[in-house]
């Protein structure tokens, strides 16, 4: 019975680990130039995944830097790299609950095309609004070890790739500001789960899932040196709207410097 409930458990909370990768889409929307940006970033995450027998939360805090390579055509690509330290924590198991307490590292990737699509026509000296559409892979190799509270060891390794499509907008609202919303849709292609606990050894590999399909967030960015249009400071929040199988949470936060 054991060995069933961690099975279940551990295979429906894997495909949530993916988000804990989370940077913005894109780090400028309007493309109009050939012109190569960096951006460092740090960011925080926090999940609580909820089923009838399961309440857990998982913590992540990293690093991620992306580059951007884009062209007077309104095409870009950007790559992206990112680690950071984890922490998964709860309770699971419905009547005969046990705890987990497991702490590690997470490591990931994107890649993502993009092309503008439309862009506001301004005077001189003034910043124009953009639209700018997107595809990408994601993907995350998660690894912790820990205890279950009842006595047992944990250790727990995880990888995905997911996909996604979608669109970010810049809004400029004055010449030190802009509001960027963005929404995607973010489907998984594949995931592989390895765990043990209390001595028991799984592995479960999943394929293509739309369990939270929709992701939406918006940046503030904030424009130090006006009118240098292209280095900005960055404040990101992503928000999960849609679970096709749950009522679970989701809550991301990232500070970045582009240049």
């Amino acid at each position: 019975m054991f060995r069933r409930v961690c099975i279940c458990v551990l295979v429906l909370f894997a495909p949530r680990l993916a988000e804990a990768t989370y940077s913005p889409p894109l780090t400028r929307v309007r493309i109009d130039a050939d012109r190569t940006l960096h951006t460092p970033s740090v960011l925080y995450a926090s999940e609580r995944k909820t089923t009838p027998a399961t309440d857990v939360e998982l913590k992540a805090w990293g690093a991620q830097y992306l580059g951007q390579f884009e062209f007077d055509s309104g095409f870009g690509l950007q790559i992206g790299a990112a680690a950071g330290l984890a922490n998964v924590d709860g309770a699971v198991g419905g009547r005969e609950a046990f705890t987990v307490d497991t702490d590690g590292v997470w490591l990931g990737g994107q890649l993502r095309a993009y092309q503008m699509v439309w862009s506001s026509t301004v005077a001189e000296g003034q910043r124009p609004s953009a639209l700018t559409a997107f595809v990408n892979l994601r993907t995350l190799y998660y690894d912790t070890r820990g205890t279950e509270r009842g006595g047992g060891d944990a250790d727990l390794s995880f990888f995905t790739l997911t996909g996604g499509i979608g669109l970010m907008a810049e809004l400029s609202v004055s010449d030190y500001v802009s509001i960027c919303p963005y929404a995607w849709l973010t489907p998984g292609v594949t995931a592989r789960l390895d765990y043990t606990i209390r001595d028991q050894d799984f592995r479960a590999d999943a394929g293509f899932t739309l369990r939270n399909p929709l992701l939406v967030g918006v940046d503030v960015w904030v424009y130090l040196f006006p009118p240098n249009w292209e280095d900005h400071l960055s404040l990101s929040l992503l928000l999960s709207l849609l679970d096709t199988q749950g009522d679970d949470r989701t809550v991301a936060t990232v500070i970045g410097y582009t240049f």
